[in-house]
């Protein structure tokens, strides 16, 4: 039985605060995703969260629940945020569904049977009250204070957010919906008090402070794990490319390399190709690195390294800023110059600094937008 905050006002009670659990389910309209199987076609799953057979799961409270989360009635939470109570207009029916989703995943960020056992362990202590003698056992409930102190009118926007378009599923995914929470918490810390009341420790990266936004309230946290659960994790990640489709690929390129012989531009084209995909594969550079690598770099140290007397290689070196580094750096990777399969770095690598040669550009990236 789920407990609302048997709130008061004026002396007129406005909520009984007594909600059967199968009584309260969500909304017959509400429409906010929850991942099925048939989600994950050519995807990957992040999290086991996937929705079971159980009819009531995410779709109903719990006897119980309120004996983990926080929980106020939605009219309540309506008034808390409004000042008023819910009319018939189509936003406060859109607000009020919201909020009965907002409370149904907070109280679902915990199984049930993990609920059960703490039911179990509340009776028993009401069993051993009562052969004690002891009246009330547990401290009071409330009532809360006449304020959105929950967070339920971010909680609610972040909702309506997460029914936009996704790319890699029908709606975004549950990391790009928490962003809103992030942007929120942010504005919270510029205005006077929202910031807290003292930091802990110095301005590094370790730095701990108390802050003053309801997006960092108990039941926001749990409001955040249950909406997690319900929407999971969709990963769609590249396919990895093949040894034998790498050579390939490398074959074609060679076929381009004697088509283009009196075409110096496009030698550049196809050497740049050449190295991109043997230094993405053989150094395994991610996206964002391989725009890094640096011509200048690599020209100043060529010569010593092919040249090394015990150990030859091509010099990759990449410029620029790296996690957990501050300010500009060089980075150095050196690469065999073939592999045994092979991947002839040295070969493609010097390919795009020759062509670049021939075009009169000595520095700067290796990889730029045409033209420049």
């Amino acid at each position: 039985v789920p407990g609302g905050a048997g709130k008061r006002r004026r002396n007129v009670i406005i909520c009984l605060g007594m909600l059967h659990a199968e009584c309260y389910g969500q909304d017959p309209e509400d429409r906010f995703p929850v991942l099925h199987a048939s989600d994950l076609d050519d995807a990957v799953l992040g999290s086991d969260q996937l929705e079971t057979d159980d009819p009531t799961r995410l779709r109903q409270a719990r006897d119980g629940d309120h004996l983990m989360c926080p929980f106020q009635c939605d009219v309540c939470h309506f008034r808390n945020v409004q000042g008023r109570s819910p009319g018939d207009h189509h936003r406060d029916k859109l607000f009020m569904m919201c909020i009965r989703r907002a409370n149904l995943d907070a109280l679902w960020s915990r199984e049930s049977a993990t609920v059960r056992t703490n039911r179990g362990r509340f009776n028993k202590v009401m069993g051993l009250s009562e052969m004690l003698g002891v009246d009330d056992p547990y401290p009071e409930r409330g009532p809360y204070p006449e304020e959105d102190s929950f967070g339920m009118k971010v909680a609610c926007m972040m909702l309506i957010v997460s029914l936009d378009q996704g790319v890699n599923a029908r709606t975004i995914q549950y990391e790009t919906m928490r962003g809103l929470r992030s942007h929120y918490s942010n504005f919270t810390h510029t205005v006077p008090g929202g910031a807290g009341y003292a930091t802990i420790g110095d301005d590094s990266r370790g730095a701990t402070f108390f802050a003053n936004s309801p997006t960092n309230s108990y039941w926001f946290r749990r409001f955040m794990q249950g909406c997690h659960r319900r929407m999971g994790d969709v990963w769609m990640p590249d396919r990895s490319l093949t040894i034998d489709e790498l050579l390939h690929c490398l074959l074609l390129l060679e076929e381009d390399w004697v088509t283009f012989a009196n075409d110096p531009a496009g030698r550049l084209r196809t050497g740049l190709t050449g190295f991109i995909l043997t230094a993405g594969y053989c150094a395994a550079l991610r996206g964002e690195e391989l725009p890094r690598l640096d011509l200048g770099a690599m020209r100043k140290h060529w010569r010593e390294a092919i040249t090394h007397p015990s150990s030859p290689h091509v010099p990759y070196v990449l410029i620029g800023r790296f996690k957990n580094l501050t300010g500009e750096k060089e980075f150095f990777q050196p690469v065999v110059s073939k592999t045994a399969s092979g991947i002839d770095n040295r070969k493609w690598a010097h390919r795009a600094i020759v062509g670049y040669e021939r075009l009169g550009v000595l520095t700067g990236p290796m990889f730029r937008v045409a033209g420049l």
